[in-house]
């Protein structure tokens, strides 16, 4: 580990608490969602007593927490729990009964716990207050199409050189290469865990963009450029190698068609 992995995940921190001083709350847990997640180490610094290790979910939850504390401390308040919470309440708490159950004791179903709801409780607590209208989730779509337009130029390199920018970067790979190589070629990783997770980011920056463009959601005079958009994100989900992401692509836009039909 290099002392650039601390820096950046620690660094993090602040850049998100900061974006919430330039920027609406919503489109700074975008930003620090979207860009930590694309470009963050998958590597962690172990924390001393209970608190988690910080890795690239808990660097942007710290600074997503922290900024609202500062700059937006009234959606604390705004959340009013529903039936539909339900199932995540449940979904967070039951890996304590399964410690209990199989005798692991109470600190690792606490330890269990905590590790789900950093994983999804407090992200769909943060989709729940502030990504509930139509329009918050139009935002939500057209960051997860910026972020793959971003990716990929950085995946074609990784096609031509293999998985190498965790290395360049953060001076560590990740995980067998052997898996990074499909058809012939390479799969692109680059800053994420896993070839198949790079693929389904691409993926469903994809279908967002298409879902966009057919909805009318660039400017008349920025359709031809939303249409080249696209057809390059398209193009580089194929080169990804991956079929699940392929048929998952096929799926999606074969339902968001027949949607468009009805």
């Amino acid at each position: 580990m290099t002392t650039l992995v601390p820096f950046a995940l620690v660094g993090w921190i602040a850049l998100s608490i900061a974006l919430f001083a330039k920027f609406s709350a919503r489109r700074a847990i975008l930003i620090s969602y979207i860009g930590g997640w694309l470009f963050l180490p998958v590597a962690s610094i172990e924390m001393r007593g209970p608190l988690p290790d910080l890795a690239k979910n808990t660097a942007i939850l710290a600074g997503v927490l922290g900024g609202m504390a500062l700059f937006d401390r009234a959606s604390f308040l705004r959340f009013r729990p529903a039936w539909l919470d339900a199932p995540m309440f449940v979904w967070v708490l039951s890996p304590f009964m399964s410690s209990i159950t199989n005798g692991l004791g109470v600190y690792d179903g606490l330890s269990a716990v905590l590790e789900n709801l950093l994983a999804w409780g407090i992200p769909y607590w943060l989709g729940r207050v502030y990504f509930f209208e139509t329009d918050a989730l139009r935002d939500v779509a057209w960051g997860i199409f910026i972020g793959g337009l971003v990716y990929v130029p950085l995946c074609w390199l990784e096609i031509f050189f293999g998985p190498q920018l965790h290395v360049w970067v953060y001076g560590s790979s990740l995980g067998d290469v052997e898996q990074a190589f499909r058809f012939g070629g390479w799969r692109p990783v680059v800053f994420m865990k896993h070839g198949l997770m790079t693929a389904l980011w691409m993926t469903t920056a994809s279908v967002c963009g298409s879902v966009l463009f057919f909805s009318n959601g660039f400017a008349r005079w920025e359709r031809w450029r939303g249409a080249v958009a696209v057809v390059i994100l398209l193009v580089t989900t194929i080169a990804l190698k991956s079929v699940n992401a392929w048929l998952l692509m096929v799926c999606r836009n074969a339902r968001r068609t027949r949607l468009t039909d009805d």
